[in-house]
């Protein structure tokens, strides 16, 4: 997990300089969080999620409560067990959902990482 959001932190970085990141993992290693902040204000959050967590409905309230605070959420799954494909199936379900919990717009930005950690959009 730290390995990916360290990827991510980087392209971030590249994208836009004044960015602040951060890289949090859970206490189980299952999960991670990286969070991006521009002149003191959170504009992001991306949940990287593991083989074990990805596409669990728990996970649907972190989502609910990112987005009722932060523009724009982020979800990053596995790419060896989530191939594009089937993650922009399950990520345009989740933005469905919490769309429909909030009623509320928001940016949603959604990824694959391989098992070198490098991060890919999903288009």
């Amino acid at each position: 997990m730290g390995m990916v959001g360290e990827h991510r932190i980087a392209q971030i970085a590249k994208k836009d300089p004044v960015a602040v990141c951060e890289c949090v993992v859970d206490d189980s290693g299952e999960r991670a969080v990286v969070r991006i902040s521009i002149s003191g204000q959170i504009s992001s959050m991306e949940f990287i999620e593991s083989d074990r967590t990805a596409g669990k409905v728990e996970n649907m309230e972190d989502y609910a409560t990112v987005v009722a605070d932060v523009p724009t959420l982020g979800i990053m799954f596995p790419e060896s067990r989530f191939p594009r494909d089937m993650a922009a199936a399950i990520f345009g379900s989740i933005v469905a959902e919490v769309r429909n919990r909030f009623s509320k717009d928001f940016k949603f930005n959604g990824f694959v990482y391989d098992d070198m950690g490098n991060v890919k959009a999903i288009k």
